[in-house]
């Protein structure tokens, strides 16, 4: 992460269940934001593959894990935002990524457009055969 949290008020919620083969890559892409997030919550929502530890591996005390019982990403998701301390959320599934300046696009859209209540920017695709560019709004 090369610009300082301070710089970034977005809290990181990442639910997650089962994704022992994607998590790894899921926090590699929050890791490497050229923006650090202000912080990343993991909620494990009772997983049974070992996602958790590999979480708990990967993000060691950049991350907070909150472990609970199945309840749901949904769930998931708003037990984290209980804790959340940051103005502002970005949700992001345990088997999706981000590109390196996703954080730094949104901040830089929450600086140009402060009045708004929600951002979103374009999608990629990529199912391992061909990538789609999804431009969004």
């Amino acid at each position: 992460m090369t610009k300082a949290a301070d710089n970034c008020d977005i809290s990181v919620i990442i639910p997650l269940y089962n994704k022992c083969t994607e998590i790894e890559r899921t926090l590699r892409s929050v890791l490497t934001q050229s923006l650090a997030p202000r912080e990343i919550i993991v909620v494990d929502d009772g997983s049974t593959d070992g996602s958790a530890e590999i979480a708990e591996r990967i993000g060691g005390d950049r991350i907070t894990l909150i472990r609970q019982h199945n309840q749901g990403v949904s769930a998931a998701r708003n037990r984290a935002m209980t804790t959340a301390r940051g103005k502002w959320v970005a949700l992001l599934d345990g088997d999706d990524v981000w590109m390196e300046d996703y954080l730094e696009s949104v901040a830089q859209m929450i600086a140009r457009w402060p009045e708004c209540g929600a951002y979103g920017v374009g999608v990629l695709i990529d199912d391992g055969k061909r990538c789609i560019a999804v431009k969004v709004g």
